[in-house]
């Protein structure tokens, strides 16, 4: 019970995924989330097929001087991440930026892999299940009534009595 509504929950988000790749050709969608008043915010984003999710910071005097510096830029297998500090203007206001940007594509096959497995396993399990319960090898469904050898006399598996 717990795996179908793990597998339903997974395809269902693996299809969301899907119609959010394809509305992000069509337009921008944004969203800001502030998380403990207006010092720390989320940022999320998608567009041309990926999305983004930045979390940003009023700096503290504690993180270091306030200029501008080289975004620290990471990138690995579609996905990127950076870390930047940003001074704006001649004010006071820095803000810390950690960001990670992938792309749509990965989220779906990322979300629609273990469907895609369980459709396959699962298959199996059931037909497994269905010709051990209709008295058939489990290896190559020969009908093993009136058989007390133990073995498949077709295929040569063991017969698991229960």
């Amino acid at each position: 019970m717990i795996r179908t509504v793990f597998v339903v929950g997974l395809t269902l988000a693996a299809v969301g995924m899907c119609a959010a790749w394809t509305l992000s050709y069509f337009g921008s969608i944004h969203h800001m989330y502030y998380l403990d008043g207006p010092r720390h915010k989320v940022h999320a984003t998608c567009h041309d097929g990926q999305v983004s999710v930045a979390y940003v910071r009023r700096a503290r005097p504690e993180d270091g001087p306030a200029n501008l510096t080289s975004p620290n830029v990471q990138k690995r297998f579609g996905f990127t991440s950076e870390v930047v500090q940003v001074r704006y203007g001649y004010t006071t206001v820095d803000q810390l930026d950690t960001s990670m940007h992938a792309p749509f594509w990965m989220l779906t096959m990322l979300f629609a892999a273990y469907p895609a497995f369980e459709l396959v396993v699962g298959a199996r399990r059931r037909r497994r299940e269905r010709r051990r319960h209709d008295g058939q090898c489990v290896g190559c469904g020969y009908d093993l009534t009136g058989n007390e050898s133990g073995v498949c006399p077709e295929c040569g598996t063991e017969i698991k009595r229960a």
